[in-house]
């Protein structure tokens, strides 16, 4: 048999139904399988609600108590956040900064704390500005 013109737009129309079908659903499974980083988040977040933090950002990497962590961004997440660090990404700002102020907290009552340039900060509170600080790099 013969393809006529009409045969051939025909397969034609149904190869590229059949390709575009096939490429929303390799989007679908894309969707599902990729998760955005939880430190990627969370510093973005972080540099969005403390923008002011970047003018201290010389002074924060000076601090020793950083000097282990260095410029990996996923050390110092999780050093400062622990196991909360997954489902802190996945709050709202709101939650984030509900969490830092009780973790402050904890870290003051704990005697967790650093001293900056005359400042007494807890570690935390250095954490989140180490983040803002190699974010800001």
């Amino acid at each position: 048999m013969a393809l006529t013109r009409r045969s051939r737009t025909r397969r034609s129309i149904l190869i590229a139904g059949a390709a575009a079908t096939a490429a929303a659903a390799a989007a679908g499974w894309g969707r599902r399988l990729w998760r955005p980083d939880p430190v990627e988040v969370l510093t973005a977040r972080l540099v969005a609600l403390f923008p002011e933090a970047a003018a201290a950002a010389a002074a924060i990497r000076q601090a020793t108590s950083l000097a282990a962590h260095g410029s990996d961004r996923a050390a110092l997440a999780q050093a400062t956040f622990g196991p909360a660090l997954a489902g802190l990404a996945q709050e709202r700002p709101e939650a984030t900064l509900a969490m830092l102020a009780q973790a402050v907290d904890a870290d003051f009552q704990a005697g967790r704390v650093t001293r900056i340039d005359g400042w007494t900060l807890a570690q935390t509170e250095v954490g989140v500005m180490a983040l803002i600080a190699l974010a800001s790099r």
